[in-house]
């Protein structure tokens, strides 16, 4: 059953007793389901984005690039889990319904909303999760017959979505001035360094490839209804992967392998605290 809806007493140990919560959604990371699993503790309206409240179809379709022609509700929808202005503008009265965030974003976003936040986040294998994200792309039209190999050579797909992603996710500053955390930011020795300082903050750190771990945890320490909820967004498929594509992801992607590592290492650490 979900946890005590927006308005109630707030009975200590119920989520509703903690601050907002902020899921820093990475990528093919889990957290399509962790949303759901969100959104079925804070129904009507307590997660954002929401489609009822936090979306402009209209204004989507007027003002918006829509190149894989989804139906313009969740092309409008897609571009609220991604837009750090849109973010940051939500009213006042609209942030006082709102008991959880989940998104695409750059973790810095937590500190410019200046509130106070429980923050959690999911990483995962750079390997597992770039084959993840090309899998998901031959559902599209533009990458139907494509192998994953030509997918992954795909320069703007590379830069937006896979080339050190989860690095770039906690090494955005606010002086980069992103729209959003697809655009490309040159990660070095610096931004790897910010990045583990980063995610050292986030309250809640968990694996994709230790999931429910991630979830007792969540529900151990803030009273998180954990029920059913069917994996969402999974980019699966039996198209072959070679070892050479394997060894290019970890080549390309060392800041992600360093930090996926000292994500592995903060877990494990913060299990026997």
């Amino acid at each position: 059953m979900p946890a005590e809806p927006i308005g109630s007493g707030a009975p200590e140990g119920s989520p509703a007793a903690h601050p907002p919560f902020f899921f820093i959604h990475v990528m093919k990371a889990a957290g399509t389901t962790f949303r759901s699993h969100l959104q079925a503790n804070f129904p009507n309206g307590g997660v954002y984005p929401d489609v009822q409240r936090d979306i402009d179809v209209e204004e989507s379709e007027r003002t918006t690039f829509n190149p894989n022609s989804l139906k313009p509700t969740l092309q409008a929808m897609l571009l609220s889990y991604v837009l750090v202005e849109q973010l940051l503008s939500v009213a006042p009265e609209r942030r006082k319904e709102i008991r959880a965030y989940a998104g695409h974003f750059p973790y810095v976003v937590t500190e410019q909303l200046g509130l106070d936040l429980v923050t959690l986040t999911t990483l995962r294998h750079p390997v597992a999760r770039t084959l993840s994200y090309l899998r998901m792309n031959k559902r599209l039209d533009p990458f139907r017959d494509a192998s994953l190999d030509e997918i992954y050579d795909h320069a703007e797909n590379f830069e937006m979505f896979i080339h050190n992603h989860q690095t770039k996710v906690f090494s955005i500053t606010e002086a980069d001035h992103v729209v959003c955390v697809m655009d490309t930011i040159a990660i070095d020795d610096s931004r790897l360094a910010l990045a583990k300082e980063n995610l050292a903050k986030v309250d809640v750190v968990g694996l994709a490839e230790r999931f429910d771990g991630f979830l007792d945890e969540v529900h151990r320490r803030y009273g998180l209804v954990i029920g059913d909820v069917p994996d969402g967004n999974v980019g699966e498929g039996d198209w072959p992967v070679s070892d050479a594509l394997r060894r290019r992801i970890e080549e390309d992607n060392r800041a992600d392998m360093e930090l996926y590592e000292f994500a592995c290492e903060l877990v494990a650490e913060r299990a026997h605290a």
